[in-house]
């Protein structure tokens, strides 16, 4: 089971927080959920997988097919917080270059601060 979590930084990021397990038939439920932030106004979607204990090839195989899609409708899509063993998946299935998976943590949620 895949849960998503779903919070925006006006005006046009939308973050999805996943926790659970990755697999072909939740990778549907991503997709779906990226296209409705899209369509809503999202031009910059961030998918955090540091929660997802479990990825499969099949996943990231239907993932692979919306990540050009989006980017070529001018929305920036960046997946942050893979752990080892996602990055190994990914590697393993030749998506390195797809994903370009962040190399480091960062806080999501933490709310921006303006320099003073």
């Amino acid at each position: 089971m895949l849960t998503i979590n779903l919070s925006e930084r006006p005006p046009s990021t939308r973050i999805l927080c996943l926790d659970g397990e990755l697999d072909f038939f939740s990778a549907f439920q991503v997709c779906a959920t990226l296209d409705e932030c899209r369509a809503a106004g999202a031009t910059i979607l961030v998918v955090d997988v540091g929660d997802v204990g479990f990825v499969d090839a099949s996943a990231l195989g239907v993932l692979e097919k919306t990540w050009p899609r989006l980017r070529s409708l001018g929305v920036v899509v960046e997946m942050v917080n893979a752990t080892e063993r996602f990055h190994w998946v990914v590697s393993m299935v030749g998506l390195e270059n797809t994903f370009q998976l962040a190399e480091r943590r960062r806080p999501l949620l933490v709310p921006e601060t303006s320099a003073q």
